[in-house]
């Protein structure tokens, strides 16, 4: 699987349009075979699947020397019914260090796998830094998750990172 770093997808350039210059890295597309594995990883509770991208990621890692990962966040509650953080998991398993940039996600209502678009693209995600995040101000970030729907978290994140005066961000997604 090659990672596609050139191609930006329509959610992207609608929010470029709207003055954000954010280029999130896609490993694949979400297809029904992506759904089964993370259906059965995350609902399912399956972690011996975390490692399951070990390479790709391992080989993307490498080529972002000094940057930090940092997993989106989830909810409390998507947390208490799992055990487990996914992308957290996800980045232990194959050996990427990562930070704790944001704290549990606060957005009220229905999960978000469960919204329509127009739903998720409004939703106030509530998205807060943890308050002893600190690093140097042109630290490079790679913001993590495991499935880029709309943007909408992705992008949260990156303005929480850009209001306390972080410049060099970047995404990661296992699946678009």
């Amino acid at each position: 699987m090659d990672i596609q770093t050139d191609n930006y997808c329509k959610d992207c350039l609608k929010w470029q349009a709207q003055g954000w210059h954010f280029h999130n890295h896609a490993l694949m597309h979400y297809d029904d075979a992506f759904k089964a594995w993370l259906h059965q990883f995350k609902r399912l509770g399956d972690v011996r699947l975390a490692p399951s991208f070990y390479q790709v990621l391992q080989d993307f890692h490498k080529t972002q020397a000094g940057a930090i990962w940092l997993p989106l966040p989830s909810s409390e509650a998507n947390y208490r019914k799992r055990g487990f953080h996914q992308t957290e998991c996800i980045l232990e398993a194959v050996g990427i260090p990562y930070a704790q940039a944001f704290l549990p996600s606060q957005a009220k209502g229905a999960k978000q796998a469960l919204k329509g678009r127009q739903a998720r693209l409004q939703a106030d995600r509530g998205i807060q830094l943890v308050p002893d995040f600190s690093y140097a101000k042109d630290q490079s970030f790679i913001l993590f998750d495991d499935v880029y729907t709309t943007g909408a978290t992705m992008y949260a994140c990156y303005q929480a990172l850009k209001q306390a005066g972080y410049q060099n961000l970047s995404g990661f997604s296992l699946a678009r």
